[in-house]
């Protein structure tokens, strides 16, 4: 007998008030039967043995996208010194101030490492490119972004900083330094 055929049975039985002990043991049923199993057996005196539910339910793993993505953001602060700790979420947040919506693999790659150098291996970044992959091979930044906002929403850009001009002066000469006798 299957799961479909014992939930017609328990069905017939809730119509009818006589039956006292319904045994289908060596039978698993499904999680819809064991709730109006338990309604049943509260609302009437009846017994009803079953061997157990199946497993009808689904196993969720991990959300790979926000594991990739935390792991991003990890390899960017992996650095010792302050200066070279970047964040992943930066990058992600110039392409939607920028207007970006999806990009090529290979300009995300140079983007990431040679321009803002942010160290992230690689392959990392293809197994990103994977999971907000768009048609064409486009990587879609506004999902990227989305999920990692969902993860760190405190992130913001760092606020803009002028670069420090360098002073032209006059060069020093080199030459014999002049000795002083005391």
């Amino acid at each position: 007998m299957e799961a479909d055929n014992a939930m017609n049975i328990l069905k017939a039985c809730q119509m009818s008030g006589c039956l006292e002990i319904l045994d289908l043991d060596g039978i698993r049923v499904s999680t819809d039967f064991m709730k109006v199993k338990k309604q049943l057996e509260n609302s009437r005196e009846i017994s009803i043995i079953v061997e157990g539910p199946l497993s009808d339910y689904e196993i969720k793993g991990p959300n790979l996208a926000e594991m990739m993505l935390k792991r991003a953001r990890f390899e960017g602060f992996k650095p010792k010194k302050k200066r070279r700790k970047k964040d992943f979420g930066h990058l992600l947040l110039e392409f939607a101030e920028n207007g970006v919506e999806s990009i090529l693999p290979e300009q995300f790659t140079e983007l990431a490492l040679k321009k803002k150098k942010i160290k992230v291996r690689e392959e990392l970044l293809r197994a990103l490119y994977e999971q907000f992959q768009l048609k064409k091979s486009r990587v879609d930044v506004g999902a990227m972004l989305d999920c990692y906002m969902h993860l760190f929403p405190d992130t913001v850009l760092p606020p803009l900083v002028p670069k420090k001009k360098k002073k032209k002066g006059r060069k020093k000469k080199k030459g014999k330094k002049s000795k002083l006798k005391f």
